[in-house]
């Protein structure tokens, strides 16, 4: 056990003592994830999105039910009145679901489609939702003559703005999502029924709210509730986070290879042969420079673990922990890095 300790301190004193290597386990991985934090920090953000600018033509020429506005309605959050005010909702989940797409998208109502993609081609909006001038024609074409015709909203987004942009797409394709579904089965209940009976339906009020409310966002029956696990708070992103551990990892394996390279240059120096025809097993010095990378590794990692806490503390303007609070995990993590990064570095050192 002396003779690993004696093996293992030697071995830490030269490397701890080597101003070019303490420059590269330590000052290069810093500034290198520092460096890509500051550049990349201000693209990321924790806060919510809210008032999408989106510009909404509504060229549909209307029918029965006049999908084009039902569209429309739900976009302005205005859902209740796009199905006539008579749609089985509760006032919660309606209220809920137009004040949350109220707050996400600043609907701005347009008659000319140039102006609208002239609007987000400057960046004025973030997307132009345009419903085509035969979008209900073509939908309502099921109750008429039993046959579904192709039909589609355009989003004309903004490149600058791809994330607004996909949330507005993916909103415009919840709701065709609500209306196709009320239409097919809307279709499916009239298959059986007289066309007389069919052409009274269709002139109802009663018949037209019922249909318009299959697309009302109110009428959905099943909602998805997310919980936090543990009641633990989720911690926002922070690209130190993510660029910090990388470069850690990145040149532990470095620092792993580099005890390789110590044991190449102690043999063609000599200095191996000796040690080893010494009445030392060779297991013991294998284990003893195993030690030594172990310990220098996580060594590696345990100072850029609190380096990287007070840079991101000093970037904050606050004093914060960036790492989560699963502490037994974060250091079973590091153990386990500087273990594998140990055995590569054997790998190396037994191939070479």
């Amino acid at each position: 056990m002396n003779k690993i300790w004696t093996i293992t301190s030697k071995d830490l004193r030269e490397t701890f003592t080597s101003v070019p290597l303490l420059l590269l386990m330590f000052a290069a991985p810093l500034a290198l994830a520092t460096i890509i934090a500051v550049t990349f920090g201000g693209t990321v953000s924790d806060t919510p999105l809210r008032d999408i600018p989106v510009a909404l033509v509504n060229l549909d020429a209307g029918g029965t039910p006049n999908n084009g506005q039902i569209i429309a309605s739900i976009l302005t959050s205005t859902a209740d009145s796009a199905a006539g005010g008579g749609c089985p909702t509760t006032t919660t989940d309606s209220t809920a679901s137009s004040t949350t797409l109220d707050d996400l998208l600043d609907i701005m109502i347009l008659d000319d489609v140039a102006a609208a993609r002239a609007g987000v081609d400057d960046d004025t909006y973030a997307a132009a939702v345009i419903i085509p001038a035969d979008f209900s024609a073509k939908l309502n074409n099921i109750f008429v003559n039993a046959e579904v015709q192709s039909t589609q909203i355009e989003v004309y987004g903004n490149p600058q703005r791809p994330i607004s942009t996909s949330i507005v797409r993916s909103v415009v394709s919840s709701i065709l999502t609500q209306i196709s579904t009320g239409t097919i089965a809307a279709a499916a209940v009239l298959a059986d029924v007289p066309v007389l009976q069919q052409v009274a339906l269709a002139i109802s009020p009663d018949f037209q709210t019922q249909v318009a409310c299959a697309a009302s966002a109110g009428v959905t029956l099943i909602t998805l509730e997310s919980q936090l696990q543990g009641g633990r708070e989720p911690l926002p992103f922070n690209p130190l986070v993510l660029f910090g551990a990388s470069q850690a990892i990145f040149f532990a394996l470095f620092t792993a290879n580099g005890a390789a390279t110590s044991v190449m240059e102690e043999r063609n120096n000599g200095t191996l042969q000796r040690l080893l025809v010494s009445p030392t097993p060779r297991l013991t010095v294998m284990l003893g420079k195993m030690t030594a990378t172990f310990v220098t590794v996580l060594a590696q990692l345990t100072l850029l673990f609190v380096a990287f806490t007070l840079v991101g503390s000093l970037l904050a303007g606050e004093l914060q922990f960036i790492w989560g609070q699963n502490l037994p995990g974060i250091v079973l993590i590091m153990v386990t890095t500087a273990l594998a990064t140990t055995g590569l570095g054997s790998i190396i050192a037994a191939i070479a």
